[in-house]
């Protein structure tokens, strides 16, 4: 009995020393894993701080759209995430392999885009990089390719084939004047400072035009390098559409469309008459032919996938459109007092405030 007595505490302190060191590594385990999941938090945060700057810099982009045109320019801007978390965003233009800058535009004057080195809008770099006050950092970069709204018409009026103008007492002009003598209409002022451009630019052979009086080729110019991409921005423009009118009833805008403030208003009725007297700005967008018999004072683009008539009244100024008229339907048919005078302002700032980023990619640093 005694010498069994005598192998107990050796074999007790074994066992103690045993359960110890099992203790002590679960303690050290649990340490470590509660380590490793406070390091993952903290990379999450920042991680998706990062991304999250990298996101918001397309929105930052189209606050900065006019500032970007300079070749040497630089952007950044901060933010922060769930209150700890803070990011730090660069942007700069995307350079080819030579140091140009990568522009989105048109190019070889087909009024489509493309990217190249020479006309458009720049595509950018966005780098943004999250931090967290107990350390850590990621970094996410996006490319971003520009998404202009549509494309800029060089004409007042830019059609498809024919022009007929009956009784017209109004005028197309596309060369935009110093002072307000020409016409004496109210609307020309010492800032208008446009450009000139055609008056009307046609697609095909214009088989018979009478506008005025005028039935030469003054007010023409033809477009020999390619059709105005009209189904391609109305995909893009109606999701942009302030409102979208799939029904007209008694020749009018349904009730609801507010036509106050600069407005997209999409019409997706088939071909549409309109009798109601409109006023507005923005872009007008119909997917068929529109006639419109009422009173029309209109700036910005009137976009038409179709034929296009325009019934003005006897009055001067009654129908009015200071921007761009775009019909690609077999004709446009101008009635009484209808004037469509260009307007490069109003059509820049359209382009201003619907162009948009799209990802061309994304990756981690």
């Amino acid at each position: 009995m005694s010498n069994q007595n005598g192998y107990a505490m050796p074999v007790a302190l074994l066992m103690s020393t045993i359960l110890l060191l099992a203790g002590t590594l679960a303690i050290h385990r649990a340490n470590t894993e509660i380590k490793s999941a406070t390091n993952e938090t903290i990379y999450n945060y920042c991680f998706y701080a990062a991304e999250g700057g990298a996101v918001e810099s397309s929105i930052w982009l189209v606050a900065n759209f006019d500032k970007t045109n300079d070749p040497a320019w630089t952007g950044t801007f901060q933010g922060g995430f769930n209150n700890l978390t803070t990011y730090d965003v660069s942007v700069e233009h995307w350079l080819d392999k030579d140091d140009n800058v990568l522009l989105y535009g048109d190019e070889d004057g087909d009024y489509l885009w493309e990217i190249n080195t020479t006309v458009g809008k720049p595509l950018e770099i966005a780098t943004s990089t999250g931090t967290h006050p107990r350390g850590g950092q990621s970094t996410v970069e996006i490319r971003w390719q520009p998404l202009p709204p549509f494309v800029l018409p060089e004409a007042a009026l830019w059609v498809h084939s024919n022009v007929n103008g009956n009784g017209v007492s109004g005028s197309i002009i596309g060369e935009g004047p110093s002072d307000d003598s020409l016409l004496g209409k109210a609307y020309y002022d010492s800032t208008y400072d446009c450009p000139a451009v055609p008056d009307i630019v046609y697609e095909t052979l214009i088989h018979d035009i009478d506008y005025d009086g005028n039935t030469g080729e003054d007010y023409l110019e033809q477009q020999a390098n390619g059709l105005y991409p009209v189904i391609l921005l109305i995909d893009n423009l109606k999701s942009m559409a302030d409102h979208t009118v799939t029904a007209i009833s008694g020749n009018k805008l349904p009730a609801d469309v507010d036509l106050t403030g600069q407005k997209i208003i999409y019409i997706d009725a088939g071909n549409v008459k309109l009798s109601q007297n409109i006023t507005g700005n923005g872009i007008l967008i119909c997917n068929g032919d529109l006639e419109i018999s009422g009173n029309l004072s209109w700036e910005g683009l009137i976009l038409v996938n179709g034929s296009v008539t325009f019934n003005g009244g006897g009055a001067a100024n009654s129908t009015m459109v200071t921007g761009s008229v775009i019909a690609v339907g077999d004709a446009v048919a101008i009635n009484g007092s209808v004037d469509i005078i260009y307007n490069c302002n109003i059509l820049n700032n359209l382009y201003d405030s619907y162009s948009s980023y799209s990802m061309i990619s994304w990756r981690t640093l």
